[in-house]
């Protein structure tokens, strides 16, 4: 008589994992009641601004600008700017210190730009509006661009894709510091 215990058993227990599942199903898990009929429906999410008019994003000639030190053997980038902000910073010269600085321009299909005097585009670093012109001096490479601390202070520099004619893009400034 022992096997139909069991099979009253697994029932019972059949029977209330559907229920306690059933009853689970009912609540929605949260506190908040339920919408009425009559309330608006939630507006739909605006589209990405960088999205074509069939839903394809738009192709971007600068996406992304990764900056490496040249000095330090790594190739980790020490600043990155992305979606009009700096992540990072450039490193802090001493007066008389120089430091090489590469970049490298990434377009919106992640392929980085060839930089250099044979390239279509070169690297162009130039003082912010506005910035003394007297804390670091900029000597531009091609690829890579050379700052030299002059005196204390910070000014903030802007790195640009050139094309040779004109700056094809700009980055956000940046802050170039010496330190005495």
């Amino acid at each position: 008589m022992a096997r139909p215990s069991r099979t009253r058993r697994s029932v019972l227990a059949s029977t209330g994992i559907a229920a306690v599942a059933a009853l689970a199903g009912c609540l929605n898990g949260d506190d908040d009641p339920p919408e009425d009929e009559g309330e608006a429906e939630a507006e739909p999410e605006p589209e990405p601004e960088d999205e074509g008019e069939n839903g394809e994003e738009e192709y971007q000639l600068v996406n992304e600008l990764l900056i490496y030190d040249e000095d330090d053997g790594s190739d980790v980038d020490i600043a990155d700017a992305f979606d009009g902000q700096w992540f990072g910073q450039l490193p802090t010269l001493s007066a008389g210190e120089t430091v090489t600085l590469r970049a490298e321009f990434v377009d919106s299909n992640g392929d980085i730009l060839e930089l250099g005097d044979d390239e279509e585009y070169t690297l162009r670093t130039v003082l912010a509006d506005g910035a003394p012109d007297d804390v670091v001096s900029i000597d531009n490479n091609d690829d890579t661009v050379d700052l030299t601390g002059e005196s204390a202070g910070e000014a903030d520099i802007v790195f640009e894709l050139y094309d040779g004619s004109a700056a094809e893009w700009e980055s956000p400034p940046i802050p170039a510091v010496v330190e005495d």
